[in-house]
């Protein structure tokens, strides 16, 4: 009985209160985009991105309940979001005009970081660079270790036969003349993260200079590289170089046709090789006939003013030429090469027929690539490094491509040419948070890429001048 009154009181009393677990703390992710509208290869919706740590993590419904707390959130009502731009042809290590100039150590720094940081500023978050000696690449992947650049994939240093195109051009390209020496470049190339080989297929701009590649060393050229499985990224140009490239299956032919020819383009749509396009190297030699390209308003945030101010002297046009003449035609008489370096008939006619040639590729069905090969060779100061980008998106639009595949010539196709299609080139869960935002529609004004408001580079927002500055 006592046991049982005990037991009775005991429960009379106030039981005491529960411990009251404090709620888990709210997850935070990096950056929202808010009401975006979202356009890629796969078309557009409207939608909000959610992106942690480099990543697109999520992309909801417009509007949708948020399960976390955001660093920081965009609303983007009115704006379109796309992949960030990919130039896949580009040279990264290259001064604008090193080989006119002769820059300090400090002043090839500065031109070189500006032009990492103009990519990014101009939405360009991945390159491919074409070639480089490794002392190069070397300081170049030390700026970006250290700043701000878009993403650097490398073809490395082309293999050379003595008397072609390279050594003339490159003077501190290495020569190979055995197929063991070649052998040896090859596997160099692997090691040092080259993700193809370059292989120069030209005899010259004008009429033939130089000695193409052939016989023993073409050979041991295209076994070693399928050994090392280094895809080929070919150097031809004219209708007779690419026809004699096709012979060695290409994975990529690195310039468009520089002359218009039915046949041979549609020699390149049956084997379905990538074509890089790179027109602006061929329309940047308007630039004096051209007074709305040297007060663009992209000009002017892009470019180093060094570079501006050299561009815009008729004394350094000059010796441009002269040097120009010097590789490209070298038994022609200055006064010839100044005639001609100074004629905007001429200049025209080769850009005619540089766009001639790119539509019929296009029409022949070739998968199309951007490529601004900025700054072309080290004497050209007209091929300027982030805007060439923008002005060859607007060139392979002139030329034939609708806004939409001007965009998948950007993003989506130069993305699967370079293997990472599950990491870039679409807005999709799990890719890398690469980003463009623009008040304008990129899939019907191609005006829209000059609109840029902010870019997000591996997570990061930033506005153009902000990618320029901070």
């Amino acid at each position: 009985m006592l046991l049982i009154l005990t037991l009775l009181s005991a429960l009379a009393q106030d039981p005491e209160p529960p411990v009251l677990m404090p709620p888990p703390p709210p997850v935070v992710v990096d950056l929202v985009l808010r009401n975006a509208r979202l356009v890629d290869a796969d078309g557009e919706r409207l939608g909000d991105v959610v992106i942690d740590d480099g990543r697109i993590t999520q992309i909801l419904s417009p509007g949708e309940d948020l399960p976390y707390e955001a660093a920081e959130t965009l609303d983007l009502t009115g704006m379109t979001v796309t992949p960030g731009l990919i130039d896949s042809h580009v040279h990264a290590t290259f001064a604008t005009g090193s080989g006119l100039f002769t820059w300090s150590d400090a002043q090839e720094d500065a031109l070189i970081q500006h032009s990492l940081r103009a990519y990014v500023a101009a939405g360009v978050t991945t390159v491919l660079d074409c070639a480089s000696v490794d002392a190069d690449l070397a300081r170049v992947n030390g700026y970006l270790q250290q700043g701000v650049g878009p993403r650097l994939l490398h073809l490395g240093e082309p293999p050379a036969q003595a008397g072609t195109y390279g050594p003339t051009v490159l003077p501190d390209l290495r020569v190979q003349d055995t197929p063991d020496e070649l052998g040896a470049h090859l596997r160099h190339l692997k090691q040092t993260g080259s993700i193809g080989v370059k292989v120069l297929f030209e005899d010259g701009l004008m009429r033939p200079v130089w000695d193409l590649p052939g016989g023993q060393w073409l050979d041991a050229l295209v076994a070693g590289a399928a050994a090392q499985e280094l895809p080929m990224y070919v150097h031809a140009m004219s209708p007779e170089e690419t026809a004699a490239a096709l012979a060695i299956q290409p994975h990529a032919l690195v310039h468009g046709l520089w002359a218009p020819d039915a046949e041979v383009a549609a020699a390149v749509a049956a084997q379905d090789p990538y074509v890089i396009a790179t027109m602006h190297i061929s329309a940047s030699s308007l630039y004096p006939a051209r007074p709305a390209w040297q007060s663009d308003p992209l000009r002017e945030l892009l470019v180093h003013p060094t570079i501006r101010a050299h561009q815009d002297d008729p004394e350094v046009r000059q010796e441009m030429a002269l040097a120009v003449g010097a590789i490209a035609t070298p038994r022609m008489p200055a006064f010839l090469v100044k005639r001609l370096g100074a004629s905007t008939k001429f200049a025209e006619g080769m850009l005619d027929d540089r766009m001639e040639a790119t539509a019929q590729l296009h029409d022949a069905g070739v998968k199309l690539v951007v490529g601004s090969d900025a700054p072309g060779w080290p004497v050209l100061i007209d091929n300027l490094p982030a805007w060439s980008t923008i002005r060859e998106l607007e060139l392979l639009h002139d030329a034939g491509l609708s806004p939409t595949e001007v965009l998948a010539a950007a993003t989506s196709v130069p993305a699967e040419m370079l293997g990472l299609a599950d990491e870039l080139g679409r807005i999709r869960v799990g890719l890398a948070a690469d980003l463009v935002v623009m008040t304008g529609d990129p899939l019907s004004d191609i005006g829209a890429w000059r609109t840029v408001t902010q870019v997000i580079r591996d997570g990061e927002l930033r506005t153009p001048e902000g990618w320029l500055t901070e």
